[in-house]
Parts: C-alpha cells; structure tokens; sequence
C-alpha cells in the first residue's frame, strides 16, 4: 500500500506569517468626543462680526455637533442673517429663510429681534479638521448681515449686555488615538518562531 505523506506548503506559511506580522502591527482607534464651550461674544456696530478661538485638542480630527445661542437684530431674512465659518470653511448662513444652505436646525431658518428670548440650535456635523485643529483652536467667525443695526438690551443668558448680536455656545470634536493591540507582541514571536521552523524543514 502506497503510504502519501503530506509536505509542508511553504507558500501558506509564508502568507501565515505575513499575516500574523501585519496583524502584530495592526492598531486600534478609540474615538475620544469632547465638547468645549465658548462665548458669550458680542457685536456692537451695523452688520458687524466677530470671531473667537475656541480650545480643542490638537488630535481632533472630526468637527461632530455646533451648538448655539444668540440673541440679536435678526428678523429680516434678506439683510439680517447671520454667516457662519470656522478656520475659514463655511459652516452656512442662518436666519435668510433658506433651510438648505446650513445644517443648523432653527425653525424654517428664521430668527427674530430684540424684544424675543434669546433662540437655540445645533448642528450635527461631520467635518474633518484634522489640520485645522492641529495649533490646538478653532476660530469661530461669526458674520452679521448689513442689515443687522439695531442695539439693545439682552435678556437670558446675555442679560445685562447691551449689543447687536451676541453668541454663546459649544463645539463636539471627536480624536481618535491609535492602541497597540495588546497580543502585538506574542503574535510576532509566534511568527518569527514559525518561519524558523519553516527554515529547519526545508534544510532537512
């Protein structure tokens, strides 16, 4: 009876160990989200802006979620809106009575003047500020329309203030810091244990 013995293949070990080898290197990412608040800014003069530097960690790679609160001369939708940018990217513009140009969730994108409670919304995001965040700030730039003119006394949170326009709010960032697999180093030994037992085989 004629007795087959099986050989080694030694392609697939090869293609094992490349294998374990990749996956000892292979890491992680844990995704970290932070919110930081910033504000209250103020404007004081006719279709003014104004910008703050908002602290984030210089790992944050994804702007996720933009809440705000202002209070201002924003009811006329033709002249009274309000422009929004971060690191000079165009975040949108709200109160101009079109829904479709920013993702902010203001009801039918209409603000309103001095006199009404201070509004809110949020925005949910997804932008890549990898490069934008890497000095460690976002500056927020935020700009009235020509029409913003009229100055009053705040209330709420922006009480005892008299402005234009005022804003206050938070920033939800999201960092992803890579972690070595904890096996990484027992899958590499394992390999480098195997192509040696490979060589043996192919000497004898």
């Amino acid at each position: 009876m004629t007795k087959f013995v099986a050989k080694p293949n030694s392609s697939g070990l090869i293609r094992n160990f490349l294998a374990v080898f990749v996956l000892a290197f292979s890491v992680v990412g844990t995704a970290n989200a932070a919110t930081t608040n910033f504000g209250p800014v103020y404007t004081y003069s006719t279709g003014a802006s104004v910008s703050v530097d908002v602290a984030v960690d210089s790992s944050s790679t994804i702007l996720t979620g933009f809440d705000l609160i202002l209070q201002g001369d924003f009811s006329y939708p033709t002249t009274e809106y309000l422009g929004i940018t971060i690191d000079g990217v165009s975040i949108g513009t709200i109160f101009d009575g079109n829904t479709s140009n920013d993702p902010f969730n203001f009801l039918n994108d209409t603000g309103n003047d001095f006199g009404n409670p201070p509004l809110s919304g949020s925005a949910s995001l997804n932008l890549d500020i990898s490069s934008l965040a890497s000095d460690g700030f976002l500056k927020i730039i935020f700009q009235t329309g020509p029409g913003t003119n009229f100055s009053s006394l705040g209330s709420g949170v922006f009480s005892g203030e008299t402005f234009y326009a005022a804003f206050q709010g938070s920033l939800t960032t999201d960092s992803i810091s890579p972690v070595p697999l904890p096996a990484a180093g027992f899958l590499l030994l394992a390999g480098l244990g195997g192509l040696g037992a490979l060589r043996r085989k192919k000497k004898s």
